[in-house]
């Protein structure tokens, strides 16, 4: 069977000449590679969302309480920011760390081990049995990738979803990367994929 490879990407607002034999992403599918067993959080002192030990996830409204941002307090804000910026600060050590040949099972374990140190939960993690800490999805898989033994090429896309539960509040972000690509302006290729 031939294999078909997937189109040079084409900027209309630039000159061809300038990604000329520049391919981005991988030309072959992605199939899933062997996942890792599903990591824990064992230190007690960790405070973990409802569905942390089931996956169970109760409907709002149930056992979950629902904040309205404008209804809350001065410490919940706190605290809300305390976990938007673990994720943040996770996130970007996790898009640095990415490189070819490193694989998205090391990239969660790298995440999961960023967020426990510091005292917090990766949300991801059994979230209606999710099995990892992060979702990692390479290429054209569209988003909540599992992260697997693959490990990365020259050119993939890379999207990192990171999501911490600290001090009892979600932090939640994410961002898309290319491995080595050899593009000389990668915040153009960015600024036209959006």
């Amino acid at each position: 069977a031939k294999t078909r490879h997937r189109p040079m990407v084409r900027l209309s607002s630039q000159p061809r000449e300038k990604f000329k034999g520049k391919r981005i992403g991988n030309p072959f599918p992605i199939y899933p590679h062997e996942v890792s067993d599903q990591m824990i959080v064992s230190d007690p002192t960790i405070c973990v969302p409802i569905y942390a030990r089931t996956g169970i996830v109760p409907e709002a409204g149930k056992d979950v309480k629902i904040f309205d941002i404008d209804g809350c307090d001065k410490d919940r804000i706190k605290r809300i920011r305390e976990a938007c910026r673990l994720a943040k600060r996770v996130l970007n050590a996790a898009c640095d760390f990415a490189a070819p040949g490193i694989s998205t099972d090391d990239i969660d374990v790298f995440v999961h081990h960023l967020i426990t140190e510091a005292g917090g939960y990766p949300s991801p993690l059994n979230y209606h049995g999710y099995p990892k800490s992060v979702c990692c999805s390479v290429n054209e898989v569209a988003c909540h990738g599992i992260p697997d033994k693959r490990p990365l090429q020259d050119g993939d896309v890379l999207s990192i979803d990171v999501a911490s539960y600290l001090n009892g509040f979600h932090g939640d972000t994410c961002a898309t990367v290319i491995i080595d690509g050899g593009f000389e302006d990668h915040e153009l290729f960015e600024r036209a994929s959006h």
